[in-house]
């Protein structure tokens, strides 16, 4: 089986959607809990679904590379829409995230960021558009800083981005303009203010938690689709991309284990993919990624009614992430553990 991969952009996150297929589009439901009926048929799925990322009882963290920073996701609340055909995406207001790192202004202390989409802030980010149209994100600081404040807002303008920073209500830095490029060279700028650097931070937190989010879409997507291979032969496998130079493509093998014990695929069973130098070329960047390593599914989730919903909880476990760069293999690996809940919804 050849995982063909469809993509979309998050925009702002630099974000790179991996699916081994169009989701839902041709797969069934699992078998009912009666084993006796007949099952049901796949229900249409809408263009626009709904999507939501919640905290799970084992929280996603990372060692990550290069420079060994650990990154711990202490909550995360988040949810919007996705268009399928256009690849549209919304960040809805009022939904956070937050997480911890070792400051880099004060040695030995934890440097702590809470984030929300606020009020009026909703981000949209157009599928054929690098970065969104609109959205604000308010950064909450509650520890590892040196300069006297505690939130920072950012706001995206029409020329990029517009960061301010406020102990209190009361302004404190800024507001500071920059150019994406220029925001995103902030990463390696020691010599910026501090508030900058809290909000590159901010910004490469949330493109960490969804390009691991990408992943656990891509299993998904790959078990819906494949769900009566699955459970037939209890294990599939299907082939990354080939890694120019080597002549071979690494692979996703997905095993299904029936822990609702009603041998018939369907809700509270697991799923344990097996990446093996899988490799993912981004043909608009000359960055791309391969991946090593285990993602679990876990209390799988499959509802059909009023609401339809498919999803659960995911849990990577010691999983390797190596940037490549013009085909060439970065010897810096983030490792990931622990994980989120995901849910699709119509």
């Amino acid at each position: 089986m050849k995982v063909a991969r469809g993509k979309f952009r998050m925009g702002w996150f630099g974000l790179v959607f991996l699916a081994s297929v169009m989701m839902f589009g041709c797969g069934g439901g699992g078998g009912d809990d009666d084993g006796g009926a007949a099952p049901q048929p796949a229900p249409t799925v809408p263009d626009v679904v709904n999507y939501s990322i919640g905290t799970s009882s084992t929280p996603l963290n990372a060692i990550l590379q290069p420079g060994g920073i650990t990154f711990s996701l202490v909550s995360v609340n988040l949810a919007g829409t996705l268009n399928r055909v256009n690849a549209d995406l919304t960040m809805s207001e009022n939904h956070s995230m937050s997480f911890t790192m070792p400051s880099p202004f004060i040695a030995g202390e934890t440097l702590s960021i809470g984030i929300l989409i606020p009020s009026g802030g909703g981000i949209v980010s157009p599928g054929n558009q690098q970065y969104p149209a609109s959205g604000a994100l308010q950064i909450n600081v509650s520890s590892g800083v040196t300069e006297a404040f505690d939130r920072v807002m950012g706001e995206v303008i029409t020329t990029g981005v517009r960061i301010e920073a406020f102990d209190g209500p009361d302004s404190v830095a800024g507001p500071t303009t920059l150019t994406w490029q220029q925001f995103e060279a902030l990463e390696n700028d020691p010599t910026a203010e501090e508030y900058l650097r809290v909000a590159r931070y901010a910004y490469s937190a949330l493109e960490f938690v969804f390009e691991q989010f990408s992943l656990t879409y891509l299993l998904l997507a790959t078990v819906v689709e494949n769900d009566d291979l699955l459970q037939s032969n209890r294990s599939i496998v299907g082939a990354g991309d080939v890694f120019p130079g080597t002549g071979r493509a690494g692979t996703l093998q997905i095993d299904w284990q029936d822990a609702s014990s009603n041998a018939d695929l369907g809700p509270g069973d697991t799923f344990v993919g097996t990446f093996s130098e899988f490799w993912v070329d981004d043909s608009n960047d000359d960055i791309d990624r391969m991946y090593n390593g285990v993602l679990r599914l876990t209390g799988y989730i499959e509802n059909q009614g009023a609401i339809n919903n498919v999803g659960g909880n995911f849990v990577f476990n010691n999983f390797e992430e190596q940037e490549t760069k013009n085909n060439v293999i970065s010897p810096d690996t983030t490792t990931v553990n622990g994980g989120f809940s995901v849910l699709f919804s119509w």
